[in-house]
């Protein structure tokens, strides 16, 4: 697992998706798939947490 450091531009993002109700990992996650830092995928166990986020989730949870 690899956790991508945030500029302040990108706190306030993932923040503010925070405040709307999505988990802070989702959100970082999502802010790193769509910035070009991955990419454009996230891997996961629960992909209905990136419905309309625009960002390819690979449900993992599934065999």
């Amino acid at each position: 697992m690899e956790f991508l450091p945030l500029d302040f531009a990108a706190a306030a993002a993932v923040e503010s998706a925070t405040a709307a109700g999505v988990d802070w990992r989702s959100a970082h996650a999502v802010f790193a798939a769509v910035s070009g830092v991955v990419e454009g995928q996230v891997l996961t166990a629960a992909p209905d947490a990136y419905d309309g986020t625009g960002v390819w989730a690979v449900d993992i949870g599934r065999p």
